[in-house]
């Protein structure tokens, strides 16, 4: 009798346990994720082989450029699809439009977005605010910029100084007058006018796409006037297209001070350009005129028919919404993450050492972006079925900014709205 009710309390308690587990907590079976981001994926394989060693997560490799015809293809014939879907911010309006992912809010899921910053909140939304995504990476941008031509330059070399000669757009433009007096021609304000314009666009966020209405002008005719005021100032700016050898090159080759900066880029953008580590300890990160602003980005779904939801959902959950997940990715990777829980108290893995700070002659920008412009940082706008398109060709006019200094602003909204609207022709562009 003794051991028929011992047996009945481990039966009974076993099962209290599984009342008590939500749905992810243990995740099994395999998992499949689509995206360009290798480092993060391979780390996370590896994670999973230790912690959740029944659950087999493999990845493929898929150029963004790529992405959306790929998984359009791979929906429309029903093979393949991946379990966890790689939203990238370029890509995400007309992705979520797919309406294949799953509400994260909903049963069994039941995630709470207040758990994230409010910025980031509407770039997780589809058009019907449903919750189908959470971020790799949270992604508020500043500057860096090279200490030892700032003090070259201009005499100072800490970021609270450095701020001081660019808070605003005025300062901005006397300072880059007087670097032109001083370097000749040699040294520039930044990559171009286009990432000077990118930074702009960022930072004026506002929601401009009402069902089949997209107000172009009101969304983007000020911010092109601002950068346009600034290039007509005479301020500066080099000719180096967006990923290009000449803008790469810019990192290393000491032709350009301040460069617009998330955490996530001192990977993409300074070390893999500096493979020597010939500026190792010459970077500094600080804030950029007027307001930061969110500066790419990433997030997962899962796929409405994956059948392995609880091991998607455990996957994504334990990397992309608790401290002990997202650590090691800090750690190993240098991302941050955009779940609050992760800065909360003494002891949040930001306030530990940063995996780049060596760049930064041991500065932690992380520390530092969460402190000084994560918390004010201009949000995220809702990602439509339109707002890829509108992307690409605001993209496309920011480097005819670059090929034609005498384009106007004006000008430059007639283009926006011309091509989107042969884009998209059943919409309403103005």
């Amino acid at each position: 009798m003794k051991k028929l009710f011992a047996l009945l309390l481990v039966v009974m308690m076993m099962m209290s346990t599984a009342a008590l587990a939500e749905y992810g907590d243990n995740p099994t079976g395999k998992v499949i994720e689509w995206s360009q981001g290798e480092k993060v994926m391979k780390h996370e394989k590896q994670v999973v082989a230790e912690v959740f060693p029944e659950l087999e997560y493999d990845y493929v490799l898929v150029n963004n450029g790529d992405f959306l015809t790929k998984l359009m293809g791979a929906v429309a014939s029903e093979l393949d699809v991946p379990d966890i879907v790689s939203c990238e911010v370029s890509n995400r309006g007309a992705l979520f439009a797919m309406d294949i992912l799953e509400d994260l809010e909903a049963d069994p899921y039941n995630y709470d977005r207040n758990e994230i910053i409010d910025a980031v909140v509407p770039g997780l939304l589809d058009s019907e605010g449903r919750l189908v995504s959470l971020d790799n990476q949270f992604c508020p941008s500043g500057f860096v910029y090279r200490v030892d031509l700032t003090e070259k330059y201009f005499g100072v070399t800490e970021p609270e100084d450095v701020y001081e000669l660019i808070k605003d757009w005025d300062s901005f433009i006397a300072t880059g007058l007087k670097l032109k007096e001083a370097a000749n021609g040699e040294v520039f304000m930044m990559q171009s006018i286009a990432d000077l314009a990118e930074m702009i666009h960022g930072q004026t966020n506002a929601e401009f796409i009402d069902g089949d209405d997209i107000d172009i002008t009101g969304r983007y005719l000020a911010s092109f006037e601002t950068a346009k005021k600034i290039q007509d100032a005479g301020v500066p700016l080099g000719l180096n297209e967006k990923n290009s050898t000449s803008w790469n090159a810019a990192y290393t080759n000491g032709t350009v001070i301040f460069f617009n900066h998330a955490s996530w880029s001192t990977n993409s953008c300074i070390a893999s350009n500096d493979k020597e580590k010939v500026t190792e300890g010459l970077w500094r990160f600080c804030q950029c005129p007027e307001t930061s602003w969110l500066n790419g980005g990433t997030s997962q779904g899962i796929y409405k028919n994956s059948p392995n939801k609880e091991g998607a959902w455990g996957f994504i959950k334990y990397f992309k919404g608790t401290v002990e997940g997202y650590d090691s990715i800090y750690e190993q990777i240098g991302w941050i993450p955009s779940f609050k829980s992760f800065y909360e108290g003494e002891n949040s893995p930001i306030r530990g050492d940063f995996l780049y700070s060596k760049w930064y002659d041991g500065q932690n920008i992380c520390a530092y972006i969460y402190d000084k412009i994560g918390t004010n940082v201009a949000p995220y706008e809702t990602f439509t079925q339109y707002t890829t398109t509108v992307g690409n060709v605001v993209k496309d006019a920011r480097l005819q900014m670059m090929i034609n200094p005498n384009l106007t602003a004006q000008e430059l909204i007639d283009y926006v709205i011309e091509n989107v609207q042969l884009l998209e022709p059943t919409a309403n562009v103005f």
